[in-house]
């Protein structure tokens, strides 16, 4: 069998891969009595836990499974990566015996780029095998799994629906363009901006920043699409760029909007204080431009609904009024990955001249 070949001839055309996504709900004690005399003891397979093909060829990743009572989950394996082929429920058998079952699967799994595109699958218990046909391009295998661990919770992050998307009948609230402000040199807009997400379990993977220069005569001037990070629930995030095609005057109006792409809200519980920023400090170069420098410190491994890394974050520094209005903003990303625990040093350089401000903040979002 060349599941590994075929993975990677699919995974070859990818730039991104797909996120994990749940099915199912945790059913009852499995237990129970199959047909036989009183005096008749049963045994119950336990079949919880991480599951693994035996029947692959040498050299292959095959495939690997869990089960979590009532849900199923398989995954094709290559080279560290793991490609969701199949999410479903399905009834646990309640003896020992050969028992050949239905699962049904989430529609949300169909959308995977290895996902199986159909609505049930039949599986068989064995000699403490599990044994499903998987087919692709054409040519249908058996696969064999044997159980590697017996253990629950697994999937419990999955079930309780993290990183799945969106249901398209969720109560989910826009996001709020709460600040923003620019600066021009040289005829382009260095732009800041504040989002705050008021959401308690949504989050955008991706936002759309859209910039808009007018002349005094209504006349676009230029108009610039930016798509930013995830916005994590509750959250207010601060990013800044730069806009325009270096012809923008102090006459132009510009205007910033933000918008998400219904398919990308996700759901999630994460929260956005994993980042430490200390010893930071603020001074202007030769060319009168400011220098932000400071320490940048990942508090936790962090596994984020979206294809960002939280190990390579954007550093914002962001300058603000009196009254906490935005003045302008500036920033950079980090060289390497962070470590958890280990601060990491940065400088952030703007590419305006310095301007007035009465204080300045950095922040980190992940990128």
């Amino acid at each position: 069998m060349k599941l590994r070949i075929l993975a990677l001839a699919v995974v070859a055309a990818m730039t991104t891969a797909p996120i994990l996504t749940a099915c199912g709900s945790k059913q009852g004690d499995s237990g129970g009595s199959a047909s036989g005399s009183p005096s008749e003891q049963v045994t119950v397979p336990v079949l919880d836990g991480r599951w693994k093909q035996v029947n692959h060829d040498e050299g292959d990743d095959g495939m690997t499974g869990f089960v979590d009572g009532d849900m199923i989950e398989l995954l094709i394996s290559s080279d560290g990566t793991d490609w969701v082929y199949w999410c479903g429920t399905f009834e646990a058998p309640n003896s020992n015996a050969a028992y050949t079952f239905t699962s049904v699967g989430d529609e949300v799994n169909k959308r995977g780029l290895l996902a199986s595109p159909d609505d049930t699958k039949e599986f068989t218990y064995k000699d403490g095998h599990l044994i499903f046909n998987f087919t692709m391009r054409g040519e249908t295998v058996e696969v064999v799994m044997e159980q590697i661990s017996e253990e629950e919770g697994l999937l419990a992050e999955v079930k309780s629906g993290e990183g799945k998307p969106a249901p398209k009948d969720a109560d989910i609230k826009d996001l709020e363009l709460v600040d923003y402000n620019y600066v021009l040199e040289d005829g382009y807009v260095e732009y800041v901006l504040a989002i705050h997400n008021p959401n308690e379990e949504f989050a955008p993977r991706f936002t759309n920043v859209k910039g808009v220069g007018r002349s005094p005569s209504g006349a676009i001037t230029f108009s610039d699409d930016w798509t930013v990070g995830i916005t994590l629930p509750g959250a207010t995030t601060y990013w800044a760029s730069q806009a325009g095609g270096g012809d923008a005057s102090e006459e132009d109006t510009i205007e910033i909007s933000v918008s998400v792409d219904e398919d990308n809200w996700v759901k999630t519980s994460l929260t956005d204080n994993f980042y430490a920023i200390d010893n930071t400090s603020i001074s202007t170069d030769k060319h009168n431009r400011f220098v932000v420098t400071g320490e940048i410190t990942l508090l936790e491994d962090v596994d984020l609904p979206s294809t960002q890394d939280a190990k390579s974050p954007s550093v914002i520094c962001v300058l603000k009024d009196a009254d906490g209005g935005l003045v302008a903003g500036f920033n950079t990303y980090t060289s390497g990955d962070l470590k958890v625990g280990e601060p990491s040093a940065f400088e952030i350089d703007s590419m305006f001249e310095a301007v007035d401000f009465e204080n300045a903040q950095v922040y980190a979002n992940p990128w």
